[in-house]
């Protein structure tokens, strides 16, 4: 009786419609109860009966509450299995949303393959036409020589996109990240376009007087910029004008570049980051230009935008973040007035090399490795203030070697690198078996960043 008790009071306290029916039937039977104990206090209108004894004694008194335990029991199963009806339909409905999601993406590939399969073989043909040409016609070649160079030139374009679109779906391009002024790459880039734009007709003008700082890789930056500018150009018709500007834009870095081009509808707008999407003529660009663009934007923790508006021009927008130099100093500061000693883990030497590099321009030591076992020794033989361990270390995770070390070094502060935050290393974090995590690439700057948010909370606690 009181488990039933304790099951229909977290039920009320749910406020579960069965468990009225089960009160109800526990109220009925408790008051009939009561006729067990009226023959010891003898009261007056109460006369002893033989149905009145055959009733006690056949317990029907239970029968109020046997049923309501029926009810609730019933309810209770067909609320389950409405649930559970529930359940399976929200898991169809996420099976059927992601066998779609795998269906695009395969349709996709499919269409990048094509594009691919196209875009190589025109200029190849080009090629192998030239070729053939200067074998019946060897005085042909001043005239076929610079088309022969330009389609080679496509060709290697095209080759060194797919590559590098390739490591950018893999994570595995490596940025040479470091301080860069934004600014100042965006000057050099238009000062190096002002004289195809002048061919063209087209004004260039600029405006990179705000000081931009940024924390980046310059070269895949000004990549970025180059394409940006040299397509304003080439979609702004004679005596049209592009504009590019440098400001600071709610603690971020912006660039705009706008120009009084052709424009673009709304739904070549919603296609224009896709690889292979071009609105230029066949053979003069690779599609993948923008595409890279955005990847390498995000990498660099920034985003892109374009609005556009259809016979009027287009303006793109670069967001990146703001690199503060003053917290740059403090961070550095902190470190070294610390004394902070650092173990960073990484399987990847050009990782680990990078971050030597990055920590030896602040003035701060770093030690690295590439195993576990040297992980656990260098542990175990110095003092370590931080460890940051890479999720897929060779061996096994970095989470699970946080957890093996559990407990043992509670002055150690354990950062997680990682590519995206799963859900093992948010659980991780919050049962307390690694302190934080930062997402690659890593720098020096954001691992500091992140090992002070991590010191700061502990302190906090």
């Amino acid at each position: 009786m009181a488990a039933v008790l304790v099951v229909l009071a977290r039920a009320l306290a749910k406020k579960e419609r069965p468990a009225w029916y089960l009160l109800a039937g526990y109220i009925l039977t408790f008051g009939l109860r009561l006729t067990v104990v009226l023959p010891s206090f003898r009261f007056w209108f109460y006369r002893e009966s033989f149905p009145f004894y055959m009733v006690r004694c056949a317990r029907l008194y239970d029968i109020p509450f046997t049923l309501g335990c029926l009810v609730f029991v019933s309810r209770r199963y067909a609320l389950q299995f409405d649930r559970t009806e529930q359940l399976a339909q929200e898991l169809e409905a996420r099976v059927t949303q992601r066998t779609q999601a795998l269906q695009n993406e395969t349709d996709a590939r499919k269409s990048m393959m094509l594009n691919i399969f196209h875009d190589l073989r025109s200029p190849l043909f080009v090629i192998g036409s030239g070729l053939d040409t200067l074998a019946a016609a060897p005085d042909a070649l001043p005239t076929l020589l610079p088309v022969l160079q330009e389609r080679v030139g496509f060709v290697r374009r095209l080759t060194e996109d797919l590559f590098l679109a390739a490591k950018l779906e893999q994570k595995q391009v490596l940025l040479n990240e470091d301080r860069a002024r934004l600014e100042a790459l965006t000057a050099a880039v238009c000062s190096a376009c002002q004289a195809e734009a002048a061919h063209k007709g087209v004004e260039l003008r600029t405006d990179t007087g705000t000081p931009l700082p940024v924390w980046g890789d310059a070269v895949r930056l000004e990549q970025i910029l180059q394409n940006l500018v040299t397509n304003a150009i080439h979609y702004t018709p004679s005596g049209g004008r592009v504009t590019v500007v440098c400001a600071a834009e709610n603690g971020q870095a912006c660039v705009k570049v706008t120009d009084t081009g052709c424009g673009m509808d709304k739904d070549t707008l919603a296609h224009i980051f896709e690889p292979f999407f071009t609105t230029k003529k066949q053979g003069e660009g690779t599609g993948l230009g923008l595409a890279l663009a955005e990847q390498i934007i995000s990498t660099h923790r920034g985003h892109i935008l374009a609005e556009s508006t259809l016979g009027q021009g287009t303006t793109f927008y670069i967001y990146l973040p703001v690199l503060e130099q003053q917290r740059a100093r403090e961070q550095v500061q902190w470190g070294v007035d610390h004394k902070l000693r650092i173990l960073a883990a990484d399987d990847n030497k050009k990782v680990l090399n990078l971050l030597e590099k990055d920590f030896g321009r602040f003035g701060l030591e770093v030690l690295t490795c590439s195993r576990r076992g040297e992980v656990r020794t260098l542990l175990e033989t110095q003092p370590f203030d931080a460890l940051a361990i890479d999720e897929g270390l060779t061996g096994g995770s970095g989470v699970e070697f946080c957890m093996s070390i559990q407990g043992k070094y509670p002055a150690l502060t354990r950062i997680v690198m990682t590519s995206s935050p799963t859900r093992e290393i948010v659980d991780a974090r919050r049962h307390g078996v690694i302190d934080g995590y930062t997402l690659k690439p890593v720098s020096a700057a954001t691992l500091l960043e992140e090992i002070r948010a991590c010191r700061r909370s502990e302190k906090q606690k």
